[in-house]
């Protein structure tokens, strides 16, 4: 028996090794396979890196370029000697390695340069990338140069047999303006420099580093194959990189299998490719995993044999010893007590699912007496709904002896109310027959708060605003996603690290004296702050600090919410330089009208004032010219030039630019339109009806005048276009509780409907180009709503005058009083 038992467990043992064996065997090829690709991953992220990083400083150094080309304008004083325009370049070249020469062209010839023998030299810009559309002033590239400057340079590509050059420049130009008067300044770059530089960032000479322009003409390489100048072939991978900005993957170069990335520099158009060869890349990894498989495979085999022999020996004692534990057990009546007296629901259930026993608290939770449930089956409780009495029986009709199952339900308690429930079901016994006991606890409060918080985390994570929290030290503890999204920087950047990383410096201490004042005093602050992004950019925020205090009123955490109003701040901006500018527009256009209307005035009195003068020199001549004549004559003249003289007062008081806010009365200030603009109104056979109420107005007067003209203006050109014996301008004004009301209207037929509501918008006129701008009844809108807090309602209106059925158009001004 003995001998059958140990030939039992040898078989066993060799079978399961071979088992065990064969599963970890596989295990260790797919890991390998998993760790192959996961090691390509990391070759093509750190080609990507490497092609994003010589993207960004290469995009820094031309950038430093630019920035030197901008700058010249300020350095360079053409009234200068050629000798000290020439010397100051030269100065220039001294913090710039990668520059070879400084030139400045006009017309294609190189006029002033570091390099004296470059003068006269002439620059083909048909070379040049990219070809400029709209804006002159952008910085381009032409093809790489033969040469170490350009009085010596040729191109590349015209020798007969392509060698490495020794020295290459790659020319760059940007066309700027000295004094008002256009240059283009030209940069020979230094093409070693750059070479070297990518040889640094490649010190074991593992990948292949070109640089093209975004028109695939290649201008440095560290291959010896490769053509400086000419355009490189189309490909998938420059395609997406050309499109997406960078790309990478693995594809073949030449029939050889290459790990490459490709990368757009951010402000130039220069593409990075960075390329290493698939197999060397991956030569160390073979390596390391064959001696890696065979060094497994070998601890394996030694380990499952010490395993399973160690289980078998384990096996026969422990046999023993849980046969003697589960007499103890039965026998023990701790058991029942510690049953009884739980605070959880416990349940004895035997092999058909029949509830053997159930602890006071599982009776209190079911409002029955133990008698009234033995040998009920367990899932027919009326407490369970009967989706889940399904699932009961299936996991009690499928419960295996060497399971132990964690179960979440929902149940009905004595009151009829809904409770979560979490179940441990496990066997008392190793007999699959045998009694199982549940224990469960009422997990409804735990549910609601993981609701809660779940909730609260969501609504963090998920509102348009930012989220911060620190703690009482600053320390950043926590940011939501829009914190992310605003500032680029991710949670992990900023957790731990002190909020001031946000900060620009533009604002003073007391600012920020200020604001802990406010903290500190009120436990709340709310402003506009101006802060850095990752990337060092500027925005501005709306931000809101609230302080969390313990129990004790200790600070333990700082809550800042904040929305980015960059944009809104920009928009408020422009929107008050185009008011100005339509302001300015509108000025421009009253002057306009002003001058005409002043040469109307006028042309009656000087009329008066020549005629006179005329009469009494031909009466003085003749002899016949009366003392008493002659003092008439003279009244006459200096009525008419008062006159002149008070208009020229008139127009001066209109055309004041303060804005001074003030009580003014209406019918004064009517009256000061009106004899404006009067003449225009005589000479068209207009009449002017006015009905107003003695009424005082705060604001701005001249502005005021400014609208009841353009809205005059707009009523004589309307009446001015159609035949009509009787033509009449109406203007009556009224009060109520809260508002003053001014009316306009003619007789003109009034507004067409497709445009009524579109003669307030900017630029929007009916009239010939030469005789409006589309601006007058827009300012109108914008001083009656902006300045007076007001509104201006434009409508069709029929009316009698004189027994006389009329139709036209109804300019309404609403001013609160």
């Amino acid at each position: 028996m003995l001998l059958k038992l140990i030939k039992k467990d040898i078989n066993l043992l060799f079978i399961g090794s071979l088992v065990i064996l064969f599963f970890i065997t596989a295990g260790i090829i797919a890991s390998s396979s998993i760790l192959k690709e996961e090691t390509i991953d990391n070759q093509l992220t750190i080609s990507k890196l490497k092609a994003e990083f010589l993207a960004e400083e290469l995009n820094q150094s031309i950038n430093t370029i630019e920035v030197v080309i901008n700058n010249i304008t300020s350095i360079v004083n053409l009234d200068d000697s050629k000798v000290i325009i020439n010397n100051k370049l030269s100065e220039i070249l001294r913090t710039f390695p990668q520059i070879r020469s400084l030139n400045i062209l006009d017309k294609n010839s190189i006029t002033y340069s570091s390099n004296k023998s470059n003068i006269g030299y002439l620059i083909n810009d048909n070379e040049f990338y990219p070809k400029p559309l709209f804006n002159n002033s952008i910085l381009r590239v032409a093809y790489p140069l033969l040469g170490r400057d350009f009085f010596t340079s040729k191109n590349i590509l015209d020798a007969q047999t392509y060698e490495k050059p020794k020295s290459l420049i790659i020319p760059i130009m940007k066309e700027t303006y000295i004094k008002d008067k256009e240059f283009v300044i030209l940069i020979a770059l230094n093409a070693d420099y750059l070479l070297n530089t990518f040889r640094k960032r490649n010190e074991d000479n593992k990948y292949q580093i070109e640089l093209l322009r975004a028109d695939r003409v290649l201008l440095l390489s560290n291959v010896k194959e490769k053509v400086f100048g000419k355009k490189e072939e189309i490909n998938f991978f420059i395609e997406k990189a050309l499109e997406k900005n960078n790309y990478s993957g693995v594809h073949f170069i030449n029939n050889e299998k290459f790990i490459s990335s490709y990368s757009l520099t951010k402000d130039y158009p220069l593409l990075l490719g960075v390329h290493v060869n698939y197999k060397k890349s991956l030569l160390s990894w073979n390596q390391k995993s064959y001696k890696f498989f065979v060094i497994s495979i070998g601890i394996v085999v030694v380990s499952i044999l010490i395993v399973l022999i160690l289980f078998l020996l384990y096996r026969k004692g422990k046999s023993k010893e849980i046969l003697a534990h589960k007499k103890q057990l039965n026998a023990n009546n701790k058991f029942k007590l510690l049953f009884e007296n739980s605070h959880f629901l416990s349940a004895v259930i035997n092999p058909d699912g029949k509830i053997d026993d159930i602890n006071k608290k599982g009776l209190e939770f079911l409002g029955k007496d133990i008698a009234s449930l033995r040998n009920k089956s367990f899932w027919d409780l009326e407490c369970w709904q009967n989706d889940e009495k399904i699932r009961i029986k299936k996991l009690l009709s499928n419960y295996k002896s060497f399971l132990n199952i964690d179960y979440e339900v929902s149940a009905m308690d004595s009151e009829k109310k809904y409770r979560v429930l979490e179940f441990v079901m496990s066997a008392i016994s190793s007999n699959d027959k045998g009694q199982l006991i549940l224990v469960g606890i009422d997990i409804t409060q735990r549910k609601e708060k993981e609701k809660k918080l779940q909730q609260a985390y969501t609504v963090f994570n998920n509102t348009k605003d930012g989220i911060v929290i620190t703690d009482k030290y600053t320390n950043i503890i926590d940011v939501n996603n829009s914190f992310e999204k605003i500032t680029a920087y991710s949670k992990l950047e900023v957790v731990n690290k002190r909020i001031n990383l946000l900060k620009s410096n533009l604002h003073d201490k007391n600012f920020y004296k200020k604001m802990w004042k406010d903290l500190k005093v009120n436990g709340f602050w709310e402003g506009e702050i101006i802060n850095l992004k990752k990337d060092r950019t500027l925005y501005t925020q709306w931000l809101t600090i609230s302080t969390i205090y313990s129990q004790t009123h200790e600070v333990l955490n700082y809550i800042g919410i904040f929305s980015d109003i960059t944009e809104r701040k920009n928009k408020d901006k422009l929107l008050k330089e185009k008011e100005a500018l339509l302001f300015q527009q509108s000025k421009m256009a009253s002057m306009g009208e002003m001058i005409e209307n002043i040469a109307h005035q006028w042309r009656q009195p000087l009329s008066v004032i020549s005629t006179t003068a005329t009469g009494i020199k031909m009466q003085k001549e003749l002899g016949i010219l009366k003392e008493k004549d002659e003092f008439e004559n003279l009244d006459m003249i200096n009525t008419s030039a008062q006159y002149l003289s008070q208009t020229i007062e008139d127009f001066k008081d209109f055309l004041r630019t303060d804005k001074k806010l003030e009580m003014f009365k209406l019918e004064n200030t009517l009256n000061s339109a009106i004899k404006l603009i009067s003449s225009k109104f005589k000479n068209r056979n207009i009449t002017i009806v006015i009905d107003n109420q003695d009424i005082e107005i705060y604001g701005l007067k001249n502005e005021f005048v400014q609208v009841i003209m353009n809205i005059l203006s707009n009523a004589k050109d309307a009446l001015e276009n159609i035949d009509l014996e009787n033509k009449y301008v109406f203007i009556n004004s009224f009060i109520d509780k809260e508002h003053i009301f001014i009316q306009i209207k003619d007789n003109a037929g009034g507004i067409p409907l497709d445009i009524i509501n579109k003669i307030c918008e900017p630029y929007f006129t009916t009239k010939h180009q030469s005789k409006g701008t589309g601006i007058g009844l827009y300012m109108s809108e914008e001083i009656i709503k902006n300045h007076m807090k007001g509104s201006l309602h434009i409508r069709n209106e029929e009316f009698e005058y004189k027994n006389e059925k009329y139709k036209g158009a109804c300019f309404e001004i609403k001013i609160p009083k």
